[in-house]
C-alpha cells in the first residue's frame, strides 16, 4: 500500500511537470486489495464459487484455530492451544498459498493435518472462506472467462510471488511485465556490526547524514524486526533528526520521519493489562500472563508483597 501511494505520487508530480492540469488516475494497487476488488466483483457477478462463503476475519480465524486444537484428542497434554493459534493460522497461510498437497501434510505433519481438517469443517459449517479461498474464486472466475481480461499487468517491488498468486495472475492478464530494478547496478557498502543496537545505530546515523546533505532525499531504513525495536528506532531517529525533542519546554512537533509499523491500541499499558484480565476467563493461561496480571499497576490494590509471594509460588508449582 505504501509503494503503491509513492507510485501514484510520483505520477502526479511527472504530469504536473508535463504541465498538465488533469489527468486519468493510474490503476495502482497493492496485490491484496486488488484480489479484494476482484473478488467483489466475481460476487456481483453471481459467481457460485464466490456466493459459498463470507470472507473470515482476523479474530474469528484465531478462535477457529483454537478450537482445532483444543479438540485434538491427539496433542501433548501440556499443550496450550492459546499460544499456538496465531502460528498455525500462518502455517496454513503459508500451505495455501504455496498450494502444499494434503498428502504431504498428511505424511510429514499429521498432528497439524488433524488441526487443518478440523478447521476446514468449522469454515464449511460457518460458511466461510480464507484470504487464499477468495484468490482461487479469483483466477477460476479468470480461468473460466467470465471476467474480461485486462491487456497487461505489471509488477513493482516483488522479490517473489506465491504460486497461487503466480497462478491468479496468469490466468488474468494475457502479458505479465516486473520492474527491472534488480538489473540495474547497485552501490551498496557492507559494514560488519558486533550487535543489533549498534547496527540499528549505524543505519540511522547515517540517515541523518544523507538527509542533512539532501533535504529533498526520500530516505529508507529496513529493518525485518521493526514492531519489536520500533521504540529504540524511534528513540534513535527523534535524537538524531530532532535533538531535544525530549526537553520540558520542547513544544510537541509533527516527527520529520514516519514509521511504517504502528502502535496498535492493545499494545498501549491500560487497554493491554484490560484484555490480560479477560485472558482469566480461559480455562489455562501460561505462567508468564499470568504473571503480567499480578504485576499490573491497573487494577486492585498494589499490595507489591502480596502479589511478589503469589508469583513465587506459581513459578514453584510451574517447576513441580
Amino acid at each position: 500500500n505504501r509503494l503503491a501511494t509513492k507510485i501514484r505520487q510520483a505520477w502526479g508530480f511527472r504530469q504536473q511537470q508535463l504541465g498538465h492540469h488533469s489527468w486519468p488516475a493510474p490503476r495502482v494497487e497493492a496485490i491484496e486489495s486488488w484480489l479484494d476488488e476482484q473478488w467483489l466483483r466475481c460476487v456481483d457477478l453471481g459467481v457460485m464459487a464466490a456466493g459459498a462463503g463470507t470472507p473470515v476475519n482476523p479474530q474469528m480465524e484465531l478462535i477457529l484455530w483454537e478450537q482445532a486444537i483444543d479438540q485434538d484428542s491427539g496433542k501433548p497434554d501440556m499443550l496450550l492451544p492459546g499460544t499456538l493459534t496465531r502460528q498455525a493460522r500462518s502455517a496454513y497461510d503459508i500451505v495455501q498459498r504455496w498450494q502444499v498437497s494434503d498428502v504431504i501434510l498428511q505424511q510429514e505433519t499429521p498432528m497439524f493435518w488433524r488441526w487443518v481438517e478440523h478447521f476446514r469443517r468449522a469454515l464449511t459449517t460457518h460458511r466461510l472462506i480464507t484470504v487464499a479461498d477468495k484468490a482461487n474464486v479469483v483466477r477460476q472466475t479468470y480461468k473460466d472467462g467470465l471476467l474480461p481480461s485486462p491487456p497487461s499487468i505489471h509488477l513493482c517491488g516483488f522479490d517473489y510471488l506465491s504460486p497461487l498468486y503466480e497462478d491468479v495472475l496468469t490466468n488474468t492478464a494475457t502479458q505479465i511485465t516486473r520492474d527491472e530494478a534488480k538489473k540495474r547496478p547497485a552501490q551498496a557498502v557492507k559494514l560488519a556490526c558486533f550487535s543489533e543496537s549498534q547496527e540499528l545505530s549505524a543505519a540511522v546515523t547515517w540517515a541523518a547524514a544523507r538527509q542533512q546533505s539532501d533535504p529533498e532525499a526520500r530516505i529508507g531504513i529496513i529493518i525485518p524486526d521493526l514492531s519489536r525495536l520500533r521504540g529504540q528506532t524511534e528513540r534513535l531517529l527523534y535524537s538524531q533528526l530532532n535533538p531535544g525533542y525530549n526537553l520540558p519546554q520542547q513544544s510537541r512537533q509533527a516527527p520529520p520521519f514516519n514509521i511504517s509499523a504502528g502502535i496498535s491500541l492493545s499494545s498501549s499499558p491500560l487497554v493491554s493489562n484490560a484484555l490480560l484480565l479477560l485472558e482469566l476467563n480461559r480455562r489455562q493461561l501460561p505462567l508468564e500472563t499470568l504473571c503480567q496480571i499480578l504485576n499490573s499497576p491497573f487494577w486492585g490494590e498494589s499490595a507489591p508483597k502480596v502479589r511478589a509471594e503469589t508469583e513465587t509460588q506459581l513459578r514453584e508449582k510451574a517447576q513441580m
